[in-house]
């Protein structure tokens, strides 16, 4: 299950709140990461699970990272990720 947090759209695009064991064998076992990393945004840049897991990584990074960053320029002055997403 992904949450969408409605008007905090650049929090990450979506973060994994639950999940079953088709999504654990497919994509990643969200429940061993910390919760601050159950997101696909992060999961997909960083864990390197990720690359071999999407068959067409550098493709579906890129398009994910595009969306954040849209969603993140729709609302300049929500401080909620600045400092995480920054540099």
């Amino acid at each position: 299950m992904l949450k969408d947090d409605g008007p905090r759209t650049s929090r990450a695009l979506r973060n994994v709140l639950a999940d079953n064991g088709a999504a654990r064998m497919l994509w990643a076992d969200w429940p061993t990461l910390p919760p601050d990393r159950r997101n696909i945004l992060w999961w997909t840049l960083v864990d390197p699970s990720a690359r071999t897991v999407l068959v067409e990584w550098e493709q579906e990074a890129r398009a994910q990272l595009a969306r954040f960053r849209a969603a993140a320029a729709r609302r300049p002055d929500d401080p909620v990720d600045r400092w995480r997403w920054s540099g």
